[in-house]
């Protein structure tokens, strides 16, 4: 089985991405994807760290749209403020329900609120306003490690044609194992940095520039595009529950939907996968952050 496909919102809100040169998307444009998505796209993923896209999304779903809408709890909230901040995320986005709820930050339940935090979010799950609950995190190990304290069923992470830690540390397998839906996230790698050439990279990645020269290069040995690449590998994953796409434009979407539909490369994926230097692949740790709100 393939994995869904979930649009994720970060670029309704704000101008995110670390390459990104065109700002946040329009009401109009959000409009149409959302028109033209539907029927394919399976997930919304949102969160209120996106800006204002849980409010715009909220204005413009019809009220009988079929999406599962995932949202998160942001960073820093505790477990006596998570009713009130989820019941704003349901206001913005004009629902009685959403389909998953995360931890945006994982932090909090390995302190001493843990247990109170994650009594919060199971209070949501059997008041019928959320149907999963989980985490969103920057590495597969951090999600196995809440795994052995609490029944976690929804986790988004980061994977990639270049970020593979998932699968070859074996830990998207063991999630799986015990029932956990995984997302992926970051496929293009915050925002669309795969899917440009080495001489874009921003300042904040040039001191990783051998990293993404030498995986380009091997991209181009195997003749495949960076689109090809990118979706080709996730679309190969079924272990993956769903993955997470980011679009500005109709024309993103008709590209991705062409090569989603047509993908079928059986390769053999792990030389692509960089496996020295992890610190490229987090932006947590990158010289210069940018705006991280993955």
């Amino acid at each position: 089985m393939k994995p869904a496909l979930a649009l994720g919102t970060a670029q309704f809100g704000l101008a995110y991405g670390a390459t990104n040169t065109h700002g946040q998307v329009s009401p109009d444009t959000v409009a149409a994807l959302l028109n033209a998505v539907k029927g394919t796209v399976a997930y919304l993923d949102t969160a209120p760290a996106y800006g204002t896209a849980e409010s715009i999304l909220g204005a413009t779903l019809s009220p009988d749209h079929t999406f599962k809408i995932i949202t998160k709890i942001p960073a820093g909230i505790n477990s006596m403020s998570v009713a009130a901040t989820l019941e704003k995320s349901l206001e913005s986005l004009r629902v009685s329900q959403v389909y998953g709820l995360l931890l945006h930050d994982t932090a909090g339940l390995l302190g001493a609120d843990g247990d109170a935090l994650w009594h919060a979010l199971e209070l949501a799950q059997t008041s019928g306003l959320v149907k999963k609950i989980g985490v969103s995190v920057y590495d597969a190990e951090t999600a196995l490690r809440l795994l052995r304290r609490y029944p976690i069923k929804l986790v988004q992470l980061p994977c990639s044609v270049l970020d593979q830690r998932a699968l070859t540390s074996g830990a998207l397998h063991a999630m799986v194992q015990q029932g956990v839906e995984v997302h992926a996230r970051s496929i293009f790698l915050q925002g669309t940095l795969l899917l440009e050439n080495a001489a874009a990279l921003p300042p904040q990645l040039r001191p990783h520039q051998q990293i993404f020269d030498r995986y380009i290069e091997k991209r181009g040995a195997a003749q495949l595009s960076p689109l090809s690449a990118c979706v080709d590998f996730i679309k190969a994953q079924s272990a993956l529950a769903a993955a997470v796409i980011g679009l500005t434009n109709l024309q993103e979407w008709q590209d991705l939907k062409q090569q989603w539909s047509t993908a079928t490369s059986k390769r053999d994926w792990t030389p692509f996968a960089e496996t020295g230097n992890t610190a490229a692949l987090d932006p947590r740790t990158w010289p210069q952050p940018v705006k991280v709100a993955a």
